[in-house]
């Protein structure tokens, strides 16, 4: 991992170092949920009888579970930033974030965020895309 990892970070910076004048933007890593999240998302529980035995609660938010390999990747994405001046990483979990490493994978309507363990919906990728855009606008 660290071998691939670090053969990414130099085939971008050498791409960056082409182009000084071009100002890079890049997106850093997303959370990734559990299997029985993404099962919990897909399940509509609203009117059955069902809905008063399991505690849907749990399908609100989560933790990152592949959070290591996220913090190296996006530690070394942010070498990037500090070895060139013309690159800026945007976090895109910042919208997501509810608090320190907890995450919301359901928007306020009880829409899921996310299609799969990794993959945006088209809710999610509203609210993601929509702060990604805010950030490009302060630069």
């Amino acid at each position: 991992f660290d071998r691939f990892t670090n053969a990414i970070i130099d085939d971008l910076s050498e791409s960056i170092s082409k182009y000084p004048k071009l100002k890079f933007y890049i997106i850093n890593q997303g959370i990734t949920l559990s299997d029985s999240q993404v099962d919990c998302l897909h399940l509509k529980l609203s009117g059955s009888i069902l809905e008063n035995l399991l505690n849907a609660k749990g399908c609100n938010t989560t933790v990152d579970y592949k959070n290591n390999k996220k913090i190296i990747i996006n530690q070394k994405l942010k070498t990037l930033e500090s070895k060139h001046p013309n690159v800026k990483i945007i976090d895109r979990n910042e919208s997501l974030q509810v608090k320190k490493d907890l995450y919301q994978i359901k928007d306020k309507n009880g829409n899921p965020l996310f299609f799969d363990d990794n993959h945006l919906s088209a809710a999610g990728a509203m609210i993601v895309g929509e702060a990604i855009m805010k950030q490009l606008e302060k630069k």
